[in-house]
């Protein structure tokens, strides 16, 4: 059994080599494999943290004159993944907090407001910032090392520009044909043109509902009360007395009977769907702590979250395996008709619906 390597800002230039050209790339020196080597999370929290405003006021803008911004081709809004009609765009951005729109755009803009400084380090160019701050190795590179230090280097077709697709039987496996997204839990196919989004985890949270029942009786009997329905799919508990509306950005404070929530629904947040989802309301009462935990927002426990991998080995196989050979691949990427073009290009999303907060 091959050891664990524990990878340091100095140790990690043994496994892979700078691209110059490109902030925070290397190249992987076993497979050659282009990566991001830098987390940009404390960049990200100091985007949100001191030029708030910044960004409240550009997304209060786009809501009102252009809410086409935040919704894909497909109609699919890019905050909560919901189908929404063109003409419903303006009312459901409105559903959605201005924070919460501000944590997506500055995950997704976020490339947009630094240079590199040095290997490990950048610096913040909106409104002539110009603070430094450092950057962490990113966990896809401490899995990508690991996985060629258990001899177990990623096999890939001729052309050399993607792996072989391969049944996933673990967490670790899913570095064969994914890559993380940085959002709780999704990871996307890394086939060129692919657009799959999907989860790797079970997306009910067994566990940490079992641990909420366990250790915060009175949250579970709140949410035992159709928790997962139409209108407490809404709110989160607070106290006996007290609901908090998970739709408002100050968290507004409820009575935990139930007509006061079908009534706040009504005057605050018209409109609001009211379909019955089967997402787990335990999303509501924990953020993503690392790959398979995730942190209990009442006592910080960690708790291990089971990995369902059957809609990431279903796409692979119904998608991936039933590709062309190599040596077709070879002339598509040669010059792939029109039609084939389109058809790769397709993009698949995954309606994750549910209160998910955190990075």
């Amino acid at each position: 059994m091959s050891e664990e390597i524990i990878l340091t800002k100095d140790n990690v230039w043994d496994y892979l080599e700078q691209i110059p050209e490109e902030r925070f790339k290397a190249k992987c020196k076993t497979c050659k494999t282009n990566l991001t080597y830098a987390n940009l999370n404390n960049f990200t929290r100091h985007l949100r943290m001191c030029h708030n405003d910044h960004f409240a006021s550009r997304v209060k803008e786009n809501v009102k004159n252009s809410p086409d911004t935040y919704y894909n081709e497909a109609g699919y809004c890019l905050i909560c993944t919901g189908a929404v009609q063109q003409e419903d765009y303006s009312r459901h951005m409105m559903l959605h907090p201005t924070q919460e729109v501000v944590q997506y755009v500055t995950n997704k803009t976020k490339e947009e407001y630094y240079t590199q400084t040095d290997v490990f380090e950048l610096k913040c160019t909106l409104n002539n910032c110009n603070i430094r701050m450092p950057c962490h190795i990113t966990e896809n590179i401490k899995c990508h090392i690991s996985k060629h230090n258990k001899a177990s280097e990623l096999e890939k077709i001729d052309t050399g520009s993607i792996y072989v697709p391969n049944k996933i039987t673990d967490v670790q496996d899913l570095w064969k044909n994914y890559t993380c997204d940085d959002r709780n839990f999704f990871v996307n196919c890394k086939f060129p043109e692919c657009q799959f989004l999907g989860f790797y985890i079970d997306i009910n949270l067994t566990k940490f509902c079992k641990h909420v029942e366990d250790h915060h009786g009175k949250v579970f009997a709140y949410e035992k009360q159709n928790g997962n329905q139409f209108p407490r799919m809404y709110f989160k508990y607070r106290n006996e007395e007290y609901s908090e509306c998970c739709l408002c950005a100050s968290y507004t404070s409820i009575s935990t009977v139930i007509y006061a929530l079908y009534y706040h629904l009504e005057t605050r947040h018209p409109g609001t769907p009211n379909f019955h989802h089967t997402v787990s309301w335990g999303w509501k009462y924990c953020k993503k702590s690392n790959i398979t935990q995730v942190e209990c927002n009442f006592c910080s426990e960690l708790i291990d979250i089971d990995v369902d991998l059957k809609n990431l080995n279903h796409h692979t196989e119904n998608t991936h395996m039933k590709e062309p050979t190599s040596t077709e691949k070879a002339h598509e990427i040669a010059g792939p008709s029109k039609s084939q073009q389109e058809k790769k290009s397709k993009k698949k999303f995954i309606n994750f619906i549910g209160i998910i907060k955190g990075e």
